[in-house]
């Protein structure tokens, strides 16, 4: 399947979500803060003062680039305006992993904040080395948090890294 049909199936899949929902738009006026995955996102995000988001892809297959894709599109559509954003995930390749994360910033380039939990799986030196090409597509992004519960990972001592202030 080309890029296009990939596209156009995922509008087709998001649409048909949207259109099934029973919540509708005027409920939960004052919530802020959602913790889902995609597909709960895709009824609770779109139209909502969502601020922050913590999204959940803990099975293997869920963290690749097209569902990342799609999940950030449906985040860009919150009201908020959408702030924070974290995602919990399980790592089992390090470039499916890159491809991913470049969506974010894609689509949501106005974020304050990011912190990225691997539940499962390491988090590679390849995959920290590229951090900083993927932080420079943010706007204005002023905190960074990488966990990781792997000990065999690269990332320091305390399997956490995160960085506050201007970045």
């Amino acid at each position: 399947m080309d890029v296009r049909a990939d596209r156009t199936a995922q509008c087709h899949v998001w649409r048909k979500i949207h259109e099934d929902a029973v919540l509708p738009s005027d409920a939960l006026p004052k919530l802020t803060r959602v913790s889902a995955s995609p597909l709960i996102l895709a009824v609770v995000v779109p139209n909502r003062k969502i601020k922050e988001v913590e999204l959940c892809l803990l099975q293997q297959k869920l963290f690749k680039d097209n569902i990342l894709n799609t999940a950030s599109k449906i985040l860009s559509y919150s009201t908020g305006p959408l702030t924070a954003l974290q995602i919990i995930t399980y790592l089992s390749d390090t470039r499916d992993a890159l491809a991913a994360l470049k969506a974010i910033p894609m689509n949501l380039p106005r974020l304050n904040s990011f912190a990225f939990y691997a539940s499962d799986g390491a988090v590679s030196q390849e995959l920290l080395d590229a951090f900083p090409e993927f932080l420079s597509g943010f706007e204005c992004l002023r905190s960074l948090t990488l966990m990781s519960r792997n000990k065999a990972d690269s990332l320091p001592s305390l399997q956490n890294v995160s960085l506050a202030g201007s970045i």
